[in-house]
């Protein structure tokens, strides 16, 4: 069995950026429990560590490995 490829990880229905050079964690992970509060499925990958539905997730922090 090899490893996945990016082709085989599943694909978002949405997916959104936040750029800017201060404030970017807190505003993802404010995004992120405001998803989550309605109801929706939430990932975060940040500088500081990646999260699932609010739980942590080793392995790195590109969104690609959030979807592992």
């Amino acid at each position: 069995m090899s490893a996945p490829t990016e082709d085989d990880l599943p694909r978002p229905d949405w997916l959104v950026g936040v750029t800017g050079t201060n404030g970017k964690t807190t505003t993802s992970t404010l995004i992120a429990h405001l998803l989550r509060a309605a109801g929706w499925r939430a990932a975060v990958a940040t500088t500081v560590g990646t999260w699932v539905d609010g739980e942590p997730r080793e392995g790195g922090t590109a969104f690609r490995d959030v979807l592992k």
